[in-house]
């Protein structure tokens, strides 16, 4: 892979990692617009709750795709071909599993 290409692939990887923050901004504004009523219910703030933990991973995903944008510098080479990814998948899948109550 020639590095013009490699630099096309995590600039767009950038974009599309800062679409996914502001979709999940956006969905967090309204989760928690909902929840201000006078009465939350359990189903609004279950909803706070997971538009939280998407904003969480939407903005680990930015920071992933910066610090590679940023890496691929002239002096610097990367050892191996990047893979696509797509929301949520920024985590290493070496990590151990997180139990999360659903």
């Amino acid at each position: 892979m020639d590095r013009q290409h490699l630099l096309a692939v995590l600039q767009q990887d950038l974009t599309e990692a800062e679409k996914r923050l502001q979709d999940t901004s956006d969905y967090l504004d309204l989760a928690i617009r909902l929840n201000r009523k006078p009465f939350p219910t359990p189903s609004t703030q279950e909803r706070v709750r997971l538009a939280a933990r998407a904003y969480r991973r939407a903005v680990d995903d930015r920071m992933t795709a910066l610090s590679r944008l940023r890496f691929f510098t002239p002096g610097k080479t990367i050892q191996q071909e990047p893979k696509r990814r797509g929301p949520g998948k920024a985590h290493s899948s070496n990590a151990e599993p997180v139990r999360q109550s659903a």
